[in-house]
């Protein structure tokens, strides 16, 4: 069975056909290129989950910081 997928000229494609250009499409961007797409994919994520942890660490210092102060202020 061959689906129709309708594309945006309006003319209709096996998907067969269609997944055969997004294969072309994949094989024709270079190995390299590939490689760099995935050091600043990894990169982006490595700061993302710094700056989470940065962020998390700072909260439950703060909270820390409010809780020995109002003891101390207690006292």
């Amino acid at each position: 069975k061959c689906h129709l997928i309708t594309l945006d000229q309006g003319k209709k494609i096996p998907t067969n056909h269609y997944s055969h250009l997004i294969m072309l499409q994949v094989n024709h961007v270079s190995k390299e290129e590939g490689v760099i797409q995935l050091k600043n994919l990894f990169h982006i994520l490595c700061v993302g989950l710094l700056y989470i942890t940065s962020l998390i660490c700072g909260f439950l210092f703060y909270i820390d910081l409010m809780f020995f102060l109002s003891f101390w202020l207690i006292d």
